[in-house]
């Protein structure tokens, strides 16, 4: 069992070695770890640059990115992380939570196509986006349960981390269809209405175009064919309106 006064209990108890990130070994997220939980502005400040650069690299994730998820979460509820950090991780964790396989997303790039040791190896790296997804999902309920009474720079990332892991969500859909009925903001409120359809499951075509009333620029985006699913292009719609409007 973690020691709950301690965000990093259990560190020590990961092969991080034996895991990888985008740019090798994970044998440094430990220290990475330690540096958020307890460092000067400016050691947490590259220490979190560093985590978005390798267990969430450009949108795709890695063998070390699950394991990390738990120890992110339980600082991003430390009173001892400055707030603003703490956004940062529980945006850090959404990302994860949508992150992608390297050789999925660069497959259509590949002349010739994957080979099949290339084939094989997507196949581990998505287990690696399963085991990410699920991580976060794990994670969201307790991080989300405070969504109600959050301040401005912790709500919007909670809100991205609902629709990334809709189906650990649903206790808060009270909450945010309180936040629809009193935004002024009509981009966020968009965003928090789709955040709804993904948690309801009831995402429909017309719901990605709706988009187009609050950023008629979001053509591409807002096109039900640039997506495999509805859902999907919800998922990543929120994330864009929220981020552009934080």
């Amino acid at each position: 069992m973690p020691n709950e006064s301690d965000p990093l209990s259990g560190l020590d108890a990961i092969d991080w070695a034996s895991l990888d990130h985008a740019y090798g070994s994970a044998a440094d997220i430990p220290k990475l770890l330690h540096s958020v939980a307890a460092g000067g502005a400016e050691a947490r400040r590259q220490a979190l640059w560093e985590l978005w650069g390798n267990i969430h690299h450009q949108g795709t994730v890695y063998s070390a990115s699950a394991p990390s998820v738990p120890f992110l979460a339980r600082l991003a509820t430390s009173e001892t992380v400055p707030e603003g950090d703490r956004a940062q991780l529980v945006a850090l964790i959404a990302a994860i939570a949508s992150g992608s396989s390297y050789l999925e997303v660069h497959e259509p790039l590949i002349r010739g196509g994957l080979s099949k040791e290339e084939r094989q190896e997507m196949e581990e790296e998505l287990g690696w986006v399963r085991a990410a997804h699920e991580a976060a999902a794990a994670v969201a309920p307790r991080l989300l349960a405070e969504i109600g009474e959050a301040s401005p720079a912790m709500v919007w990332p909670l809100v991205i981390l609902a629709a990334q892991v809709p189906e650990a969500a649903a206790g808060v859909a009270p909450s945010l269809r309180q936040m629809t009925d009193s935004s002024t903001d009509p981009i966020r409120r968009k965003a928090v209405e789709l955040t709804l359809a993904l948690i309801d499951g009831t995402v429909t075509p017309d719901d990605l175009r709706g988009v187009l009333d609050v950023r008629p620029d979001l053509v591409e985006l807002a096109d039900p064919k640039t997506w495999r699913t509805s859902a999907e292009g919800a998922r990543y719609i929120v994330s864009a309106l929220l981020e552009e409007a934080s």
